[in-house]
């Protein structure tokens, strides 16, 4: 016997519904574990991409724009908007859908706990606004940039949530010589561990730690001229950035622990930071 698992997004215009089959048979004392643990006792909440499910508002996009106001992170288990019964909704003779078993979602919604749900991060891969306004949400973009006398590399980064002028300001304060950071002391990629990687080399003397935000190569940036509806490249959202940036201080870049991260060789080299 196994357990079948009932689906549902309730999105804006239309209901979306699904279900798995999963290896096992739910227990009553299972039941009652998944049902303190969602978002809501009584309404079956639960954001399914953080234990495994099936996301079913993608599955919108094949029939719809997606997102459009309205939109939202959740998923709800129907037969736990009630206290489901056993016999008649859960147990099934049908064979598993899915290599996930249900002592292995019982555990992995438990340990999120009630509590444990992370709607922004969801919120953040969907592209959603989290307002419900726009649909799509505005991010920010942040232009990478890795340079000495004989290489180059750049990317591109998308950040979750508008970045503010305040924000952009704050990062121009808190950079080394207002553009550049020591990029993962604030989370940021290493585009100089990239760099090593994609040529198969290790540092050499005209290597540094130092990656410029190109949009502030010359002073702060307008706010408006970052902003994007491109979905999040990275889960680092624009605020916590610029707190981290400012936390840090022009003063503060640890350039020394770098150095040694990237085995700087230290034979005719004179860090920034002198």
């Amino acid at each position: 016997m196994n357990t079948k698992i009932r689906l549902m997004y309730p999105g804006p215009h239309e209901k979306v519904e699904d279900a798995i089959i999963l290896a096992g048979e739910i227990t009553d004392r299972q039941i009652a574990t998944i049902q303190q643990n969602l978002i809501s006792t009584s309404g079956g909440e639960l954001i399914a991409h953080q234990v495994g499910l099936p996301t079913l508002s993608e599955k919108t996009s094949a029939m719809r724009k997606f997102p459009v106001p309205g939109d939202h992170a959740y998923s709800v288990l129907p037969d736990w908007i009630t206290q489901p019964e056993l016999d008649i909704n859960l147990h099934t003779q049908d064979s598993p859908t899915t290599t996930m078993t249900v002592d292995d979602l019982v555990a992995r919604i438990e340990a999120v706990g009630q509590n444990g749900w992370d709607v922004k991060a969801e919120e953040a891969r969907l592209n959603l606004d989290p307002l419900g306004l726009s649909g799509l949400r505005m991010n920010t973009r942040i232009e990478l940039e890795y340079h000495t006398a004989s290489d180059r590399k750049s990317a591109t980064v998308i950040l979750p949530g508008a970045i503010t002028q305040e924000q952009a300001d704050a990062i121009e304060q808190g950079m080394f010589d207002g553009f550049q950071v020591i990029a993962p002391q604030v989370g940021l990629p290493s585009l100089a561990t990239n760099l090593f990687d994609e040529q198969g080399r290790s540092a050499n003397s005209h290597d540094h730690v130092l990656t410029s935000l190109s949009d502030w190569l010359t002073s702060s940036p307008l706010a408006e001229s970052l902003h994007t509806t491109d979905a999040p490249t990275l889960y680092l959202p624009i605020e916590d950035l610029a707190k981290r940036i400012q936390n840090i201080g022009r003063d503060g870049w640890d350039f020394a622990a770098e150095e040694d991260r990237l085995d700087i060789p230290a034979d005719d080299y004179e860090s920034p930071s002198m």
